[in-house]
């Protein structure tokens, strides 16, 4: 019996010790994972991003130093999210939550291991481009159909998307290495070079931010990294107008605001967001933050009008008609400017077969909004012909 009550014992406490040594484990893991992290910040926030920078303002320069003399406080630099290259990226956060899940801690694996994502094809299809019948259906178990192709019940103005669907990518076509059914449809449809850019969004292995300023306070790793990327290039550049498409809509009124708290908000010569979030209130500006930065919020003929970005910019423009403030605040809506060069105008009108086109609209509302104007003395007030001109000329 007391043999018995000894192993019990033993028993207990060994229990007790894989208990204690499993905690002291995770802790470590924890640990390790906070201070990797915080030299990634680190790194991220000052040596990289100042190199990042500079790489990018010589190359830059080296690119168009013949024909863009003109100061870098009126350059218009090009740029991507962190998260889509390998700035953004912490891979050491996937192997810890994979050690925790070996070692069967299930449940802190699951939290430690980042929820990748990227836009559903589906999404992006009815979204940008056509509509999947039957209602419900998704490019696996329907058909896709093409605005402006028979069957269309979304637009019935029976003009298609203005982006080359015929581009295709043989090796999609072919389907080669596919795992899984094919999906139904046009190969040309389901083959799109644009797919290749739905990459993952690899900031979720990065920490987030809190701002005091901003509802919600709590600011997801995507909206703290790419907008310090941004401040740093626009101070290091010693200004610049700011072009933002999408997702990095928000991402480019989060640069404002940081560089608002720095005290550099007036090297922000212009902020322009294409089909993207207009919200003051999440990335915790005011509409009096822009009474001197000229401010231009752009949508394409498919995707609905945005009330944030309507309600963003008659915020700016009350002030001015209070007689507050000096610069334009402007919603120009592409399907409604009357030219019919703009209709089927996509979501990713930058590869459009309009993009020239569009380009201008925008570069032509730069001219006249935001000084100093160029130096050819161009000011048009196009919009609603700016196109027509160039293609006849074509």
């Amino acid at each position: 019996m007391r043999l018995e009550n000894r192993v019990r014992e033993r028993t207990a406490e060994l229990e007790q010790s894989n208990s204690t040594l499993r905690l002291l484990s995770l802790r470590l893991l924890r640990t390790q994972d906070e201070e990797r992290r915080k030299i990634a910040r680190e790194l991220h926030d000052g040596v990289g991003q100042y190199l990042a920078g500079i790489s990018m303002a010589l190359e830059s320069l080296r690119t168009d130093a013949k024909t863009f003399p003109a100061s870098l406080a009126d350059r218009l630099e090009g740029v991507d999210q962190a998260g889509r290259g390998r700035s953004g990226f912490d891979e050491s956060v996937i192997h810890e939550a994979l050690a925790m899940l070996k070692n069967g801690d299930t449940q802190g694996g699951a939290v430690l291991m980042p929820a990748f994502g990227r836009i559903p094809d589906d999404v992006a299809w009815t979204n940008w481009f056509g509509q999947l019948t039957p209602q419900g259906s998704t490019i696996l178990t329907g058909t896709l159909v093409r605005h402006g192709d028979p069957g269309d019940t979304a637009h019935s103005e029976n003009y298609f998307p203005a982006f080359p669907i015929s581009t295709i990518d043989p090796n999609i076509v072919s389907r080669s290495g596919a795992i899984g059914n094919a999906p139904k449809g046009p190969d040309n449809y389901l083959a799109l070079e644009y797919y290749k850019q739905l990459v993952p969004n690899a900031e979720v292995t990065l920490p987030g931010s809190t701002c005091a300023t901003c509802d919600p306070t709590m600011i997801s790793p995507a909206n703290t990294w790419t907008p310090q990327d941004l401040a740093l290039l626009v101070e290091k550049l010693g200004g610049a107008i700011v072009a933002t498409h999408s997702q990095s809509g928000i991402m480019g009124h989060h640069m404002a605001r940081i560089l608002k708290e720095r005290g550099h908000l007036d090297l922000l010569k212009g902020l322009i967001t294409i089909e993207g979030s207009c919200s003051l209130s999440n990335s915790g500006l005011k509409a009096e933050d822009f009474d001197n930065i000229p401010y231009l919020s752009l949508k394409g003929d498919y995707t609905p009008t945005s009330e944030v970005c309507q309600n963003t910019v008659d915020a700016i423009n009350t002030r001015r008609t209070a007689g507050q403030g000096i610069a334009k605040a402007e919603y120009i809506k592409l399907g409604e400017l009357g030219n019919p060069i703009f209709k089927g105008t996509t979501h990713m009108m930058m590869l459009g077969t309009n993009n020239l086109e569009v380009a201008d609209v925008i570069l032509n509302w730069v001219d006249a909004n935001i000084p100093p104007r160029n130096k050819n003395g161009k000011n048009k007030d196009l919009l609603s012909s700016v196109s027509t001109k160039r293609v006849a000329s074509k």
